[in-house]
This record gives structure tokens, sequence and C-alpha cells, in this order.
């Protein structure tokens, strides 16, 4: 499956696949404390979240689609069974974009290509995760809009 996900300056992305937004965030700027909230498609929060040192602290979660998540972590996410979705950037990237390989439990499920490498207060990204692992993809998602949300992209 591919995503692509579109976003200006610091001020939330948004994920589309085939056309259509799936899943989005907004920025909430407050002194030193930006927060971060996750919507889907029908402008449903699924989650809140505040950056933090090791990661991003959960405010708010919609448990009935969010059940397994445990912690997000600056490069992974857990989950309530111990399992792990990783994000490991490639060591030779350069670029201020996120180019990351995603691994399941050290198997590989999945890449986050930058459109172009350029410099630029947008961020343009394509998201393939392969087929056997869609039921990871909301968590996926989430990872990457908690994560770039709130960036400065160039």
């Amino acid at each position: 499956m591919t995503y692509k996900i579109k976003g200006g300056f610091n001020s939330g992305l948004h994920i589309y696949k085939e056309e259509e937004k799936i899943m989005y965030s907004l920025v909430k700027k407050e002194f030193f404390k930006n927060e971060i909230e996750i919507y889907n498609n029908n402008h449903k929060s699924l989650l809140t979240v505040k950056k933090s040192i090791s990661g991003f602290n959960i405010e708010n979660i919609d448990l009935k689609k969010l059940d397994k998540l445990v912690n997000i972590e600056n490069n992974s996410i857990i989950f309530n069974l111990g399992e792990i979705i990783h994000f490991k950037k490639k060591w030779y990237d350069i670029s201020l974009y996120p180019c990351s390989i995603i691994y399941f439990n050290n198997k590989k499920i999945g890449q986050i290509k930058p459109k172009r490498r350029i410099f630029s207060f947008n961020i343009n990204l394509n998201l393939y995760i392969y087929d056997d692992f869609k039921d990871l993809t909301d968590y996926i998602l989430i990872f990457i809009l908690c994560k770039y949300s709130n960036q400065d992209h160039g």
C-alpha cells in the first residue's frame, strides 16, 4: 500500500491514500509545550500527544481504535504485548527529510521516502507498507503524524 504525506511549515500533516485524506494532524502551539492532535477522515480525534525527551506523552487516546498502543518513542512504537515497530533512518541519508526503513519485530514491513530532497518549507513523502502488515497501518500513520507534524522542514 502506498500513502502520500503532505504538510507545511511546523503546522501539521495530511495523509492521503489514492487522493482521499484518511488522517491528519493539527499542532496547537503553547510556550515550549506544543500539542499534536491526530484525527481520522471523519474529523474524530484519535490521539493527542505532547513531545517529551524520549518520545511523546499520550494525553488522550481513542482506545477503541488504538487498543494495542502503549507508548510512542522517538523512533519506535511499543505495543501492549511487547511488540515493536521501529523506524530506522538510513545512515547515509543527509537530507532533512525522513527516509526510514520500517521494521516490525525486526522484520522489514515498509519504507518512508521523500519525494524531493531539496530544501523546502513543506514536507512531501511517500510511505510504502507491505500488504501483509496492513493491520499496523494506523499505528504507522500515527507515528509519522506525531514525529513530523511539529518539525521545521527546511
